[in-house]
């Protein structure tokens, strides 16, 4: 590794010292669930560190874990040979690790998924931003699969939807801008989405934090998809604090939205605590149960049709992330837990109903804030079963947290795109997965053009409308909240 000689690198060694007993090396779950502690010692301009022997290195060693609000710690270890042991010298410090892409030549209107990254210089500077911001975001809340998926025809959905015939083109979606309209919840990121039609859904809090600070929201608003524009009307009800990062879910059969979780500016991860927003009434009640699912930050929550249930998986809290998937019974105000091994445990995922209603889709999220185990697995819930199972996947996007994802309408398929990588940077990619051979699950990389939506994170998919796929806004980019909108189209 180069010599960097350079105020950046000497900052992050200052880091490393100062946090140096509580590093951790979590990417090592993603081969090793049982993976040892990394030991990082300091002394006499070295930092060594200690890792199981056959442990792949080059890894960015994350912030303390459980998370807390001080700066993050990050050392990139060389990735020469493999050991029980290896030095880092003062010339090996970098902050992050970026990723790089080449300029687009003259005349190039499209961006792949690998050349929507941050350029070199950019990523750098992004970095430090970032850095000061890091409490907020890394407490917000990529095993590759590419065995053979063999007779797995029964873990995708027999149903479908419809057959749309031989003209529909996936890969021929495109995003165009939106206008925003009133008072809502333009340009705040982290905020909680359930969806409650193919027009509308119910945005709840979110922040505007920056570099230098923000506000957290308690205000609920309704959003509706129009034609060129998104309108929100705020909601007439006084509830929770406000928070950002926890997740939501509407139940039609009780016309009420289910919130767990989230956060503020000033406390990592809430006490497990469970509202529901009457929709009818306008009003919040809070469920006084004994009985909380304990991951409160970056949980996964959706309804299945099937079931008639909310679902959720995952979260994290002040002790760890957690792989646990947990019902929620309204009658008895109560989260039940359910007996199903499945995905490792990570917040920061994305969980839909799929395509027939019948199962729950999750997909990505990671173990830890950066630096660590970050997935771009596909799982399958069947409540009816209480089973998870894993939908082998090809070569496809990097992992990342708080995927943007949404259905195919017309095919057994999924769009993904946008969040955070490894790296801590956003992404601006959007890739499809076909699902129409269950044997084959194929992944398509369908370039952006350079004047679509930027770069960002902690966005979650609003429906799109009549003849839509979905809509992204909000979100943070590099350095700031992102204020635009934009529907998928096709």
């Amino acid at each position: 590794m180069e010599r960097t000689d350079d105020p950046l690198s000497a900052w992050a060694k200052k880091e490393v010292e100062k946090h140096a007993e509580h590093i951790h090396d979590q990417r090592s779950w993603t081969k090793y669930p049982r993976a040892v502690e990394a030991k990082v010692s300091i002394g006499s301009g070295r930092v060594e560190t200690e890792v199981p022997a056959g442990l792949p290195v080059g890894l960015i060693l994350p912030a303390p874990s459980p998370p807390t609000q001080s700066a993050p710690a990050v050392v990139a270890v060389p990735r020469e040979g493999l050991g029980s042991r290896r030095s880092v010298t003062d010339a090996a410090f970098h902050p992050i690790r970026a990723r790089s892409r080449d300029a687009a030549p003259a005349g190039k209107h499209a961006l792949s998924a690998r050349e929507r990254r941050l350029p070199p210089a950019a990523a750098m500077r992004a970095t430090l931003v970032l850095l000061l911001l890091a409490p907020h975001l890394l407490a917000c809340g990529h095993a590759d699969a590419t065995e053979d998926a063999g007779s797995d025809a029964a873990l995708l959905d027999d149903a479908g939807p419809p057959d749309a015939g031989p003209t529909v083109d996936p890969t021929a979606a495109r995003f165009e801008a939106l206008e925003t309209d009133g008072e809502g919840p333009w340009g705040l990121w982290g905020y909680q989405v359930a969806v409650l039609d193919g027009t509308r859904a119910v945005v709840i809090g979110g922040t505007d934090a920056g570099p230098f600070g923000g506000t957290t929201y308690d205000a609920a608003w309704l959003v509706e998809v129009g034609e060129a524009a998104l309108s929100a009307t705020p909601l007439d009800a006084t509830g929770p604090a406000p928070r950002y990062c926890g997740c939501a879910a509407y139940d039609p059969l009780r016309e009420r939205v289910v919130v767990h979780g989230g956060r503020d500016l000033e406390t990592p991860a809430f006490a497990p605590e469970t509202w529901e927003l009457d929709l009818a009434s306008e009003t919040w009640t809070e469920v006084a149960s004994a009985t909380q699912a304990a991951g409160t930050l970056g949980c996964a929550m959706a309804w299945s049709p099937g079931a008639e249930a909310v679902f959720m998986f995952g979260g994290g809290n002040r002790s760890g992330y957690r792989a646990e998937t947990h019902r929620y019974d309204p009658d008895a105000g109560e989260w039940r837990l359910v007996d199903a091994e499945g995905p490792l445990a990570r917040y920061d995922g994305t969980l839909i109903a799929s395509h027939d209603g019948e199962t729950l889709l999750l997909f990505g999220g990671s173990y830890g804030a950066m630096g660590s185990a970050f997935y771009a697995d596909l799982w399958r819930f069947d409540p009816a079963a209480e089973t998870w199972t894993e939908i082998p996947l090809p070569e496809g996007p990097v992992g990342r947290r708080i995927p943007w994802m949404v259905r195919d309408p017309e095919r057994l398929g999924l769009y993904v795109g946008f969040g955070y990588d490894g790296a801590m940077q956003p992404l601006g990619d959007l890739w499809y997965l076909d699902l129409e051979d269950p044997d084959t699950p194929a992944w398509t990389d369908l370039p952006q053009p350079l004047d679509g939506p930027s770069y960002r994170g902690f966005a979650r998919a609003l429906p799109g409308g009549p003849d839509a796929l979905g809509v992204v806004f909000g979100g943070y980019s590099t350095s700031r909240p992102v204020t635009d909108a934009w529907r998928l189209t096709r």
